[in-house]
């Protein structure tokens, strides 16, 4: 138990030192994308502290943010899972939406396993769930917050997600150590890199 806060108190605080380095490929961040602009000059500060932001009630693994000062994340576990939104000038865990996850099929209890989440252009949201192999997608709203759908399925160990400028979604693949595409174009076939 201490060993998952230590971690999510790590991965907050180095992500809110990181927020303002965002992906531009997402209309609504700032920062240099993840092909590094020419006019990338942001370092690590030398000064850096790490300070708690919020503690969850559930495992997480994986944040994004957008241009208003909010970062995202999953809260793994028994199904269903929420995923979170959280206010870097007011943090508090505001749900956006849920994954009802049917893995492992009962008599199981089924369970979320989050491992990557990033936007699209157009605002969806994508969680990772690495141990049911599986992309959920969603639009993100606090009012009422939405049961994500599938956008891909048979995923082996899907870790990370990152759109690349032709909007194409990519992932790790953590059985075999490759990396996978699902084209932009709405097929959502994979591709091996």
């Amino acid at each position: 138990m201490k060993s998952r806060w230590i971690s999510l108190l790590l991965f907050l605080s180095s992500t809110a030192i990181f927020f303002p380095l965002a992906l531009k490929s997402v209309p609504y961040l700032e920062g240099p994308s993840a092909w590094g602009d020419d006019d990338d000059k942001t370092h690590f500060p030398k000064d850096a502290t790490f300070t708690t932001l919020i503690t969850t009630p559930r495992a997480i693994e994986g944040l994004t943010g957008d241009n208003h000062r909010n970062l995202y994340t999953g809260g793994s576990g028994a199904s269903p899972c929420p995923v979170w939104e959280i206010n870097l000038s007011n943090p508090a865990l505001t749900p956006v939406g849920s994954v009802v996850s049917t893995q492992p099929p009962p008599p199981a209890t089924p369970s979320c396993s989050f491992t990557g989440i990033a936007f699209d252009d157009a605002g969806n949201l994508y969680v990772a769930d690495g141990a049911a192999g599986i992309i959920y997608f969603f639009k993100p709203s606090a009012k009422s917050p939405p049961i994500a759908d599938i956008f891909a399925s048979g995923v082996p160990g899907t870790n990370g997600l990152a759109f690349d400028r032709r909007g194409n979604l990519w992932t790790g693949d953590g059985t075999t150590g490759g990396g996978i595409s699902h084209p932009a174009n709405g097929e959502h076939s994979k591709s091996r890199c």
